[in-house]
């Protein structure tokens, strides 16, 4: 069974998900990927490289059918020692003249850039990554702002504080898909349920801002 994933899913979602799969299924061999964008994404499960992908919502024009996990709030990550971290929530207006840094392309990326673009937001990235250690590295010493998805911040760094996004934008929307034209397997059909289920239980973990 070959299943791609994207760092986040890969490092939350993802470890649950393996353990109760080997677990039930033992005897199935399992061969993980990880490409950097959901057009990479999607474009292995068209081509047949991978059986399953963790991609970004909404799925793009072609054979592709899915099922939604979970969703997660975009958020703003500052430095603890910024001013700004005494708050809660900070629209991009508060961020001023501090760079602004993100991830790559990514489908919710671009619907919330759209969003923000409709509220009067230019966005313009100082510096992007697909590396989510590195942009949670930058922010905690300072380089920048990070507009990331909270599922992208690893908990625990005292160093960074999460805020709300305000005005409010689309939510991530994160989903398991396959290729509607191919068979999907007993043990592909239960690594879906099985990721359904873990992922029900992170979204529950998740503490927003």
């Amino acid at each position: 069974l070959r299943v791609a994933t994207y760092q986040s899913v890969g490092a939350r979602v993802l470890p649950g998900v393996m353990r109760r799969f080997m677990a039930e299924w033992p005897g199935i061999e399992l061969g993980l990927s990880e490409p950097t964008a959901d057009p990479e994404l999607y474009a292995a499960v068209e081509s047949g490289d991978v059986d399953l992908a963790f991609c970004g919502l909404p799925t793009p024009a072609g054979p592709f059918e899915s099922i939604e996990l979970m969703s997660d709030p975009h958020v703003l990550l500052v430095p603890s020692d910024s001013p700004l971290a005494a708050r809660r929530s900070a629209s991009l207006a508060d961020v001023g003249d501090t760079p602004l840094i993100g991830a790559n392309l990514c489908s919710s990326g671009l619907t919330v850039e759209g969003a923000l673009q409709d509220q009067g937001f230019d966005v313009r990235y100082a510096f992007q990554s697909d590396d989510n250690g590195t942009l949670q590295g930058l922010v905690a010493a300072g380089f920048g702002i990070a507009l990331v998805p909270l599922l992208a911040v690893s908990p625990g760094d005292d160093r960074v504080k999460a805020l709300r996004l305000e005005p409010a934008v689309p939510r991530r929307r994160i989903a398991v898909v396959w290729h509607r034209d191919r068979h999907r397997s007993p043990a592909a059909r239960a690594f879906v349920e099985i990721a359904r289920e873990v992922s029900v239980d992170v979204a529950r973990e998740l503490v927003e801002p």
